[in-house]
Formats: C-alpha cells, structure tokens, sequence
C-alpha cells in the first residue's frame, strides 16, 4: 500500500509525504531449482599461499585450521552445488518512507526570474531481498570475517583438513542456495534547486541543480553481521551535478558540472592489515618486502572528483 500527503501552506511552500510498502514472494526457479552442480578450480580459495597475502585475517584464519603457508591448491575442482530453497525463503519485503519541502516563490529579485527549491529526505528499508553469493564471494567473505569459523557463511563449504588425504587441504563442495538477505537500509537528502531567467530577445537561462548525500548505507547479510560502505570507494557520501542551459531558437547550448565526494577505505585497510599495518597506514606484510623491498603503502583515500561537460 502507499499512503501521501500533500499541504500547500501557502504560495510559496508546500509539505509533502510518502509511506510506502511493497513485497514479493520469492519466484518459483529460486523455490523449485532442482538441484544443479558445476565445477571451479581450485582457485576460489582465499587460502592458497596465504602466507603471501597482505590481509592479516585470512592469514590468521587459514592458519588456524592448518592450512601451510605455502598451500599451493592442487587438486581436482571443486563442486559447486546450486538449488532453490523450498519452504526455507521469506518474501522480500520493503518499506519507504519520504518528507519533502519545496519552496516556489512566486517571484524573484528581478523580473522574468522564476527560482524553486525542494530537499527530500529518503528512507528505504529492504528485508529478505532474495538472492545467491557465489562460490567465490562465500569463501574469500568467510576467511575475512572476524567472527570465523562461526560466520554463517563459513558453514556453506566443506575443506579436507586431513593433511594425509590425497585431496589434503582443498576446498571439496560449495553450496550456493538462493537464501534471504537479513536486511538492506539506506537512508539520504535529495537538494533539487531550478532558476530560470526569460533574457528578452537574448533567449532563456535555466539552471539546474541537484545533490544526493547519503546518511547511511547499511547491509546486513546476516542477523549481527553488519556492513556500512557509506563513504567508501564506489559509495561515496554525496554526488552533485549542475546544468547550466542557454536557448534562443534554434540554438542550444549547455554545460555540465558533475561532482563526486572523497572516499575512504581506511576502516577496511585496518581490517586487512592487522598488526602488519604501520602508523604510516603501509602493510609490512612478506609479500610486499620481497614485491617492494619493504612495506607497501595502498591507496585507501580517493580525492573529489570533478567531470564537466559542453554541449
């Protein structure tokens, strides 16, 4: 159902908003998939050389169930088992939330100017989104969770952890079910401003422009397993853009401003780095002294962006 309101208090202003929600039950492919196998190589696993890798969790849980540093990964391919999940998946389901105001004074500083402004607040939850992982997402998430070997992603693959075993150590099944993501949920504020200027026998000035910053980002895979990427490389706090358009008949001539906030990785690059991780914020790890000749020092912090355009 969705329920709106809208209040025009005067001429100027108006109040709107929005309460929404929506569900789908799960299609009958992600119920009813008969069960199907595939094979990857030994390559999804995470803890091959682990003894190389620059992320001190995997080290520590690859070490932790005997895996040798130097686990080459040879062996035959892992199965990978994909099915629907009868009587076990939740419809999705989603709640929506919007207020508004917007400003539309009715007239401006001088004449033939028109200015409106509207800044819309967004909240958005999704629950039990249906979905699979993949083979590879499953383990490489296992081995970095800091919760491992409880993880609940840590119990949809079988290892042989019998060194003697001629499979010793490979990854033997993955199973990747369609299954209910616990919960999505973000929340933002839309800026959305519109001028536009009447130039007599000089034609028509309009601008326009809108900003998006993100309040928050949360993804929660399973019940106590959270995630914010709010702010972090390809989920950035805010982007705004800017039209600027002339017109008189028959031309047209517009330029564009888009522009991208600075991210920053450095909570995940803590993770990853561990106690191999100098006050420089560089991974004294093996792998970077015999790659580098001493700690390598990632890039974690993406500066602003600006992309213009002419047309």
């Amino acid at each position: 159902y969705k329920l709106a309101g809208n209040w025009q208090v005067t001429d100027f202003l108006r109040l709107r908003a929005t309460y929404g929600t929506s569900s789908r039950s799960p299609a009958l492919f992600e119920q009813f998939l008969n069960n199907e196998t595939g094979f990857l190589s030994q390559g999804i696993d995470p803890c091959i050389r682990w003894e190389d890798s620059d992320n001190a969790t995997i080290q520590a849980n690859c070490a932790s169930q005997g895996i040798p540093g130097d686990y080459n990964g040879l062996g035959s391919s892992a199965e990978i088992r994909s099915r629907g999940n009868v009587g076990e998946l939740d419809p999705e389901t989603s709640k929506a939330f919007t207020a508004s105001l917007i400003l539309t004074p009715q007239s401006w500083l001088w004449d033939g100017g028109r200015f409106s402004f509207a800044v819309d607040y967004i909240d958005i939850e999704v629950k039990d989104q249906v979905t699979q992982l993949g083979a590879s997402t499953i383990l490489s998430t296992c081995y970095q969770s800091e919760d491992f070997p409880e993880d609940p992603r840590c119990s949809l693959f079988v290892r042989d952890l019998d060194e003697d075993s001629p499979t010793a150590f490979n990854i033997l099944t993955v199973d990747d079910p369609y299954f209910n993501i616990d919960t999505q949920r973000n929340k933002s504020l839309d800026f959305t401003t519109r001028f536009r200027q009447d130039l007599g026998s000089m034609g028509t000035l309009s601008i326009l422009g809108q900003l998006t910053y993100q309040l928050k980002d949360k993804f929660e895979l399973f019940q106590g397993f959270t995630s914010n990427f709010n702010g972090e490389a390809g989920d950035p706090k805010w982007i705004g853009d800017m039209n600027i358009t002339w017109n008189k008949a028959p031309f047209t001539v517009t330029y564009g401003l888009q522009v991208i906030a600075a991210t920053n990785d450095i909570d995940n690059l803590e993770i990853v780095g561990g106690a191999n991780l100098t006050d420089g914020n560089c991974l004294a790890t093996a792998s970077a002294f015999a790659l580098h000749g001493g700690p390598y020092c990632p890039v974690y912090k993406l500066p602003r962006v600006a992309y213009h355009s002419l047309s």
